[in-house]
């Protein structure tokens, strides 16, 4: 038996839920895998036959590896005790074992459920460039289906994606959102909940776009807050400077404190107003201190804080109501932009299905 560190042992013996790997090239993860593996199949209370397991690589050379290397391992064991019937039950078990890549496995689930699905057994997977040129076509018909109809909504969302290069950006947009819907199992309910993001009824600084504004001020607040306190204490060496500016840098410290807790527990509009209320003011340079390297840097470090400032006002430049007004108006124009998204699906489907050929994430769809 190879010697395991504690660490190798511990995602050895690991149960009762999921257990994350992460280690270097050529750190023995494989060889901790097959000693994980052999340990569940000939445990004494419950040992899990090795056809019932589903062990999944990236690579067929890896899954033919691995297949190899845990037929070895068995075959090993059998040499110490060769009429164990356990081990030899998992031996012959080994011809039926799932060790495979994802893509396989999910074809094979695919298949197996084809009449659930709605998809032919003897589908075939497209190479890149076969579903692109599908891809081309079914968008091409279905914008041609929006523009036959011309409705006000799509006439919008048309005119909010326009540029030099005609509807271009509308349809990259499309393209961007289907490929990324892709990757996610329930693609409908994903579109139907970011719609609800736009709803005009949530208040602004709960809303998705708050929330990430609202970050955004904060780590420029956080900045400023730090680069002030150093500013005050660069100001304990120099007297005369200290009297000079001290209050104008503890005005700065207090505003940049109360604007932090104004983004805890205030509205939206209660940040607006009080951001605007920030005092630009001017520090003093005693007289001989022009050139002062104190000076110098606690002016450099105010001016950071000034640009800092402006851009929070420009963040908080609207109301909360311009903003919902603002919120619903693209509310229309990302729900008419998804109903062109999912009419772009479900052609795309259409196509591949007539053809009788799916994509990869097809496959993996279909398999959850």
């Amino acid at each position: 038996m190879a010697a395991f560190t504690d660490a190798q042992t511990d995602a050895i013996n690991a149960q009762g839920g999921s257990v994350l790997v992460s280690a270097a090239a050529g750190s023995g993860k494989t060889t901790v895998l097959i000693e994980r593996i052999i340990r569940m199949i000939t445990r004494r209370e419950n040992p899990i036959d090795v056809d019932r397991l589903l062990i999944v690589t990236f690579t067929r050379a890896a899954a033919s590896e691995m297949k190899e290397r845990l037929a070895k391992a068995i075959n090993s064991l059998l040499e110490n005790d060769p009429y164990n019937s356990l081990l030899l039950r998992q031996r012959q078990l080994m011809y039926n074992t799932s060790i495979c890549t994802i893509d396989s496995f999910c074809g094979s689930v695919v298949r197996e459920y084809f009449h659930i699905l709605g998809v032919q057994k003897d589908f075939r997977l497209a190479d890149e460039n076969e579903i692109k040129v599908i891809g081309s076509e079914a968008l091409e018909s279905v914008l041609e289906d929006f523009y036959r109809e011309n409705t006000p909504d799509f006439t919008a969302l048309v005119d909010a994606f326009a540029n030099k290069n005609g509807d271009d950006n509308l349809r990259a947009a499309v393209l961007k959102i289907s490929d990324f819907l892709a990757t996610q199992p329930f693609g409908d309910k994903w579109l139907d909940d970011m719609l609800l993001k736009y709803s005009p009824e949530i208040p602004v600084e709960q809303s998705l776009f708050g929330k990430i504004l609202i970050k955004y001020a904060r780590s420029m607040v956080d900045h400023s807050l730090l680069i002030t306190i150093n500013s005050i204490k660069l100001l304990d060496g120099d007297e005369k400077l200290r009297d000079a500016n001290l209050p104008l840098l503890l005005d700065d410290k207090a505003y940049f404190e109360k604007l932090s807790e104004r983004f805890e527990d205030g509205s939206w509009d209660e940040i607006k107003r009080f951001a605007e209320t920030f005092v630009k003011g001017r520090l003093k340079t005693p007289k001989g201190y022009k050139d002062d390297p104190i000076k110098i840097s606690i002016a450099n470090s105010r001016d950071d804080v000034k640009k800092s400032v402006e851009s929070i006002c420009n963040i908080f430049m609207w109301s909360s109501e311009e903003i919902k007004n603002e919120i619903g108006y693209l509310s229309k124009t990302v729900a008419e932009l998804f109903e062109v998204v999912k009419a772009y699906l479900s052609k795309f489907s259409e196509m591949k299905y007539a053809k009788n050929i799916l994509s990869f994430s097809d496959v993996e769809l279909l398999t959850v």
